[in-house]
C-alpha cells in the first residue's frame, strides 16, 4: 500500500487487455493492441483482473490484496529456511537466529521486493513453486529419518510445479529443477508420481489458452516459436529477447558476480545491485566438499536437494532468459544455501556459524539497490481514464510501441483495435496478421481513430501512409490518464 498504485509497463500493455480480450472474445477480432505480449497466456491474471474491476474504486484495498501473495510466499519461505536450519544447527536458539537472518535476507531481494503488489505474476508463480519445494524438502528430511515418501504429498508438489509452469512458462527452469531433484532424492517411484502430476498441472494451466491460439493460428504458443510451428499469421522467425543473456561462457557461469556492482541493462532495464546469488556461489564449494565427506549428518538429503535445485534452476535460467525479475524463487533460496555453506564450513561450531550467517544477511541487505517497476500515488480509482473521444463503430489504430492495451476496456465494446506498428508488427510486413489488418480496414466504413505518443507524429504518419491513411493535426486531442498522455487523432483515407 505504501508504494502506491501499480503502474508497471506490462500492466499498461497487456495485463489488463489480455484477460479482457479472452473473456470478451476479442483476442482475434483485434490485432495486437497488447503487442506481442497480448497473446501470452492470460489465465494467471484472471483473478487479478476480477479484483481490479471489483475494487476499482478502492485503490488502497486493491494494493493490499495484491500484496497478499507475497505474504503467503514469505510464510512458505520462512518454514523452508527453518527446516534447513533445523537439519544443520543443533540448538533451537541458533536455528531461530539463522531463520531470522536468512529470512530477512531472502525477503529483501531485488526480485522479490519490487514485485510485491505488481501485476507481473512473478511472485504469484513463486508461491506454488515454493510450496512444491517445501513438500519435497519435508519428504527428503523424513526419508533421511527412515520414512517412505508420502506419494500423495509428492503428487501435490508435482501438480503445483506443473501448474506454475503452465500458467507462466518462465517458471520452467525452476519447476524442472524441483522435479529432477525430487527424482534424485526421493527415488524413481516418487519421481514417476510427481512427473505425472506435474504433467496434469501443466496441461491445466497451459492448454485452455494454447488451444485457442492453435485453433486460430496453428501455433499453440503464438507468436513465439513460430520458426517451429510455422503459422501463416506471422513471420517464421524466432521471437527471442536476447538483451539480458550472458555475453560469454565465463559470464554465464559467474553472472551473479557481475551484479556485485550497480548496473542497468545487464539483467534488467533498470538500475539494480544484488549480492545474494554471488554469496550463494561462494557458499557452494564448502557445502559440496562437506557433503562429499558425509559431514552433514541427517541434513544430507535436504542439503543435496537445495544445492541441486539451485544449480539446475540457475543453469536453466541463464541459458533461456537472463532476466532478473524471473528469479524470485532462486533469489530466495540463495539465503538457505548460504546458511548451508556456513553451517557445513563451521560444522558443529554454532557460534561462528550463526555469526557468519548474520554477517552475510546484513551485508546482502546493506548493498542491495532495488528497482522500481512503476508506482504512482493512490487516487480515487486504481486507474483513472477520462471519457475517450472514440465513438461506437470505430476502428482504432496504434502506431508506435508504447503500451495502449489498458485503454481497450474503456473504448466502446464494438470498437476494433489494430496495432500496426509495435514490438513485433511493422507496416509493410506480409503475413496473416497484416492481412487481417487490411481486411478490417477494407470492410470498415465507419470512423477511424489513431492513438500515438505525443511527439511521434512523423512515425505515425509514415505508418498510416502504408495503409493509405492520414490524419489532420488540428483535430488531434491529448488525453491524460493516470498512466500516461496519449494523442487521439481522427484519420481518413487518402483518395
Amino acid at each position: 500500500m505504501a508504494a502506491g498504485t501499480d503502474r508497471n509497463w506490462d500492466l499498461q500493455n497487456y495485463h489488463l487487455y489480455a484477460p479482457h480480450a479472452w473473456l470478451h472474445g476479442r483476442l482475434f477480432r483485434d490485432v495486437a493492441p497488447g503487442q506481442m505480449q497480448g497473446y501470452f497466456n492470460p489465465l494467471l491474471h484472471m483473478p487479478w483482473y476480477g479484483l481490479f474491476w471489483l475494487l476499482l474504486e478502492w485503490p488502497r484495498v486493491f494494493a493490499f490484496v495484491s500484496g497478499l501473495p507475497a505474504g503467503l510466499l514469505a510464510i512458505l519461505y520462512l518454514r523452508i529456511v527453518y527446516a534447513h536450519a533445523a537439519t544443520l544447527l543443533p540448538s533451537r536458539r541458533a536455528r531461530i537466529a539463522a531463520t531470522v537472518a536468512m529470512g530477512a535476507m531472502g525477503l529483501t531481494g531485488v526480485a522479490f521486493v519490487p514485485g510485491i503488489g505488481l501485476s507481473t505474476g512473478d511472485i504469484w508463480v513463486a508461491v506454488p513453486l515454493m510450496g512444491a519445494y517445501g513438500i519435497v524438502l519435508r519428504s527428503a528430511i523424513r526419508k533421511d529419518a527412515g520414512e517412505a515418501p508420502n506419494l500423495r504429498a509428492v503428487a501435490i508438489a508435482g501438480l503445483l510445479a506443473g501448474l506454475a509452469t503452465g500458467l507462466k512458462l518462465t517458471s520452467l527452469p525452476f519447476a524442472a529443477a524441483i522435479g529432477l531433484m525430487l527424482l534424485a532424492t526421493l527415488g524413481l517411484r516418487a519421481g514417476v508420481v510427481a512427473g505425472l502430476a506435474m504433467t496434469v498441472g501443466f496441461l491445466a494451466g497451459f492448454v485452455p489458452h494454447a488451444f485457442l491460439l492453435w485453433r486460430e493460428t496453428g501455433n499453440p504458443t503464438f507468436p513465439l516459436n513460430n520458426h517451429i510451428f510455422r503459422s501463416p499469421d506471422w513471420l517464421g522467425t524466432p521471437l527471442l529477447d536476447r538483451r539480458f543473456l550472458p555475453r560469454s561462457l565465463l559470464q554465464a557461469v559467474f553472472y551473479p558476480f557481475w551484479w556485485l556492482e550497480a548496473n542497468s541493462s545487464l539483467v534488467s532495464e533498470l538500475r539494480m545491485r544484488d549480492w545474494r546469488l554471488a554469496m550463494a556461489f561462494v557458499a557452494l564449494p564448502p557445502a559440496l566438499v562437506a557433503l562429499a565427506r558425509g559431514e552433514a549428518g541427517r541434513g544430507t538429503r535436504a542439503a543435496w536437494l537445495l544445492l541441486g535445485t539451485c544449480i539446475l534452476s540457475y543453469s536453466g535460467w541463464v541459458m533461456l532468459f537472463g532476466i532478473y525479475r524471473y528469479l524470485v524463487f532462486l533469489e530466495m533460496l540463495a539465503a538457505p544455501l548460504v546458511l548451508t555453506g556456513l553451517a557445513l564450513l563451521f560444522w558443529r561450531r554454532e557460534i561462528p556459524s550463526v555469526l557468519g550467517i548474520v554477517t552475510a544477511a546484513v551485508l546482502a541487505m546493506a548493498t542491495t539497490i532495488h528497482m522500481n517497476w512503476g508506482h504512482g500515488p493512490h487516487g480515487s480509482r486504481i486507474l483513472e481514464v477520462p471519457s475517450l473521444p472514440v465513438g461506437r463503430g470505430s476502428i482504432v489504430i496504434t502506431t508506435d510501441p508504447e503500451p495502449y492495451g489498458y485503454l481497450v476496456p474503456f473504448l466502446p465494446p464494438d470498437a476494433i483495435v489494430l496495432g500496426i506498428r509495435n514490438n513485433f508488427l511493422a507496416p509493410g510486413q506480409e503475413h496473416g496478421l497484416a492481412r487481417r489488418i487490411h481486411e478490417r480496414l477494407t470492410a470498415h466504413d465507419g470512423p477511424i481513430w489513431v492513438i500515438h505518443a505525443p511527439g511521434d507524429e512523423e512515425g505515425r504518419d509514415a505508418a498510416l501512409l502504408v495503409l493509405g491513411l492520414k490524419t489532420e493535426a488540428k483535430l488531434c486531442e491529448v488525453v491524460q490518464t493516470s498512466m500516461a498522455r496519449h494523442s487521439f487523432c481522427p484519420a481518413q483515407r487518402i483518395n
